[in-house]
């Protein structure tokens, strides 16, 4: 079928203006993040398995192991109080504020998440052990969106599952040494913050690792008019070259 000239400058013009685009990524490659935090990175005691902050993959000791792993680095946290010389932080998060959506819809959010298998393949996490996502659209509060706990409401040493329901226990897909990745929609408006909040992670072996954290929506932005020209001239460009082909 032939399409009349208006009718494919319509369909070029309409794959240029709706298409995904990204509006944040962080990634935790190197040292220049989109983010804040409430407690500085402690990676001193990184060997012996107590750390929180960005992480490189090749400093990791040898006996923590992630597998799928997106990129150079990570932020993790691990018996966050050795970390910190025994000053009980127990609470890190990460916040991304300001982040403006106002020409985006269909706006979702996606991230990878894992967890080191412990040497004795024991689960360690505890009933407060947590780590959990959430947003807030045009300052109207936040709201859960993703949440990470420890399997038992009851007992400790358990293993980290998604609360898909946000009771506090973990009764979803189990949290391994694979980054596996996760994802949801979020509601369109014009400024979007996102926090992290990683809690009691503050025992040996407790430990998570998320990263790469994308943001993306499909642009309403209008092109400007000289891209519009642009098109127009693709458009006709095409049409002509397929019709000498057909003499």
């Amino acid at each position: 079928m032939r399409l009349p000239l208006q009718t494919i400058g319509v369909v070029v013009l309409h794959c240029a203006i709706a298409q995904a685009d990204t509006i944040l990524l962080e990634d935790f490659e190197d040292a220049t993040v989109s983010y804040t935090t409430n407690e500085p990175d402690q990676l001193g005691l990184l060997g012996a398995n107590a750390y929180h902050g960005r992480v490189d993959f090749q400093d990791l000791p040898g006996n923590l192991i992630y597998n799928n792993r997106q990129g150079s680095g990570f932020f993790g946290a691990q018996d966050t109080n050795s970390a910190s010389g025994g000053s009980h932080t127990d609470t890190i998060t990460l916040n991304w504020t300001g982040i403006d959506i106002s020409n985006f819809t269909d706006i979702s959010a996606s991230w990878f998440v894992a967890e080191d298998t412990a040497n004795d393949t024991n689960e360690d996490w505890d009933i407060d052990s947590s780590v959990r996502l959430d947003f807030q659209i045009d300052g109207g509060g936040f709201f859960q969106f993703f949440a990470i706990e420890s399997s038992s409401a009851v007992s400790g040493n358990t293993d980290p599952k998604v609360d898909t329901n946000f009771d506090g226990v973990g009764d979803g897909t189990a949290i391994t040494d694979t980054f596996t990745q996760f994802n949801t929609a979020l509601p369109n408006g014009s400024v979007l913050d996102v926090r992290l909040t990683i809690t009691f992670l503050d025992q040996l072996e407790e430990d998570i690792a998320f990263d790469s954290l994308l943001v993306e929506g499909t642009s309403t932005a209008v092109p400007e008019p000289a891209s519009l020209s642009i098109f127009g001239i693709s458009a006709i460009g095409m049409v002509g070259f397929s019709r000498r082909r057909r003499v």
